[in-house]
């Protein structure tokens, strides 16, 4: 089961691809599980140019297309959406809802 909750999951000390890593680790995810579905979410997401950037360096919409490919990693069976597009602009919510 995949969450995105209302408030934020991401941790602000650390970039990017650290807080996703932190979640595959939690969610048992191998390195080469890890590298093939990060690669292909921040794809979709258009997300790749942030992977060093500090999480709290990071606009509110991007913020929450990180908490959402967080969700993601695993590709639940089921995913639990608490309104997933509050604060996305109108482009990257076209690329979550293909995601969705």
């Amino acid at each position: 089961v995949g969450l995105l909750s209302q408030h934020s999951t991401i941790i602000d000390f650390l970039t990017v691809e650290e807080n996703l890593h932190f979640m595959a680790r939690i969610k048992g995810l191998t390195d080469k599980e890890f590298k093939n579905n990060k690669k292909c979410l921040l794809q979709q997401l258009e997300m790749t140019e942030y992977l060093t950037v500090l999480a709290k360096d990071l606009s509110v919409g991007n913020k929450r297309k990180l908490s959402f490919a967080m969700s993601l990693l695993v590709t639940p069976a089921v995913e639990l959406l608490d309104d997933p597009l509050s604060g996305v602009d109108p482009c990257a919510r076209r690329g979550m809802i293909k995601v969705i």
